[in-house]
């Protein structure tokens, strides 16, 4: 074994050389594998004293500093995918010229309060959250809802678009007055009102471009005819929304409508007289309701035809018998269903031994690919410090002024 010169206190101040094997077999100087041991391990072992010349701070600062970034950057990734809900993913709407302000899970009573809306509808068709843009210079201001699901954001403007007077051809049924335009896509109800059409009307295509949700419309909706419809006359309701007035007042008990209903209705010409189209959750409760109303519709004098269609029922109110005939004829209705095969057990909802293990694996499957994560950030800016110590030598991390040294002081004896 050859003979180790100078004490360990005299190498602890010469410090090691470029090319020593940090586990100290021989290797020629400048070895490529030693400059990357020295950059990548925090304590080089085989010798007594620990080495942090050539480092630009201690290679455990090194070390923490390389896990640190990579925790930070693995939880961002992790949050942004944790965070985004099911369904449609959130848009952040914007537009030159105006700052935005988002809220989650606001109070139906304070949107109704600054848009003129009733609480009752906001609540029904589900708010989810609000966007305010309003613009820098002008008075213009545009509120965005979020709703639940596509038939909220419909049903919400189909209720709201009744006073205004105009249709705009931009999409999404636009509606307008004077200085205020309406308009549904995807899950979304837009309200822009504070500056005159025109200019609401550019700024409402660009919001559409930012959308990218689909327009799907209630079942009910659909079912409605379109030949002689009028089209600014359809409305969508659930449940309690449902209106009272006429025929369907005096029907309302028999026709349960409190019961997880939906209603589309829309007015036919000539006659303007309407087309009631509700949907019900069961077809148990489609049939009970329809027996309820077979009394009521035989009696000529109210006007009224009726239809069943699986779980849909129809009714026209007080129109002429061969036009409200022709319509309820073309209301069908046809459930599809689809056959599960393969079925696979449901998991556990909660408690019991089979959600502890799911519970337990699923942990240490997170925490591994955390660990899998921060380990590889580690170990390629570990490999960035060594190839930029090839490349410049002279870098702002390698200076001198910026090295440490820890010496033990530690004597032969």
């Amino acid at each position: 074994m050859p003979e180790r010169k100078g004490s360990l206190e005299e190498r602890s101040r010469k410090g090691p050389s470029l090319g020593e094997n940090p586990i100290g077999s021989s290797a020629a100087e400048g070895d490529w594998l030693s400059l990357l041991w020295v950059s990548l391990h925090p304590f080089r072992t085989g010798t007594l004293e620990r080495r942090c010349v050539e480092s630009p701070r201690p290679h455990a600062y090194r070390w923490v500093t390389s896990f640190i970034l990579g925790v930070l950057i693995f939880s961002v990734s992790l949050t942004s995918v944790v965070a985004q809900p099911g369904g449609v993913s959130p848009s952040n709407f914007s537009l030159v010229g105006f700052r935005r302000q988002i809220t989650w899970q606001p109070k139906a009573g304070d949107v109704a309060q600054a848009t003129g809306l009733q609480s009752a509808w906001l609540t029904s068709f589900g708010l989810v959250s609000l966007q305010s843009l309003t613009h820098n210079r002008n008075r213009a201001q545009i509120t965005i809802l979020e709703m639940i699901d596509p038939a909220g954001a419909y049903g919400l403007f189909t209720l709201a678009a009744a006073p205004l007077p105009f249709s705009l051809p931009i999409g999404g049924g636009a509606k307008a007055s004077e200085n205020r335009l309406i308009f549904w896509k995807s899950n979304y109800f837009f309200l822009m009102q504070g500056t005159e059409t025109a200019l609401l009307a550019t700024w409402a295509e660009e919001l559409q471009k930012q959308v990218s949700g689909k327009d799907d419309l209630p079942i009910v909706v659909e079912l409605l005819p379109r030949k002689d419809l009028n089209v600014a006359t359809v409305q969508f309701f659930v449940k309690d929304l449902i209106p009272s007035d006429g025929r369907l007042g005096e029907m309302r008990s028999m026709l349960g409508v409190n019961k997880s209903v939906q209603a589309a209705i829309g007015r036919y010409f000539p006659s303007e007289k309407r087309l009631i189209v509700l949907g019900y959750p069961t077809y148990a409760l489609a049939l009970e309701s329809f027996e309820r109303v077979k009394g009521y519709v035989k009696d000529k004098s109210h006007g009224v035809y009726a239809k069943r269609a699986g779980v849909v029922l129809a009714l026209t109110e007080e129109m002429p018998k061969q036009q409200a005939l022709e319509l309820l004829d073309k209301i069908q209705y046809t459930p599809s269903v689809k056959w599960i095969v393969d079925k696979q057990d449901p998991r556990p909802k909660g408690g019991g031994v089979p959600f502890l293990l799911n519970t337990v694996v699923g942990s240490l499957a997170l925490s591994f690919l955390f660990l899998l994560a921060t380990a590889v950030l580690g170990t390629a800016l570990g490999v960035f410090r060594f190839y930029l110590r090839l490349i410049s030598p002279d870098n702002f991390l390698d200076r001198p002024q910026r090295a440490g040294m820890i010496r033990l002081k530690l004597v032969d004896k």
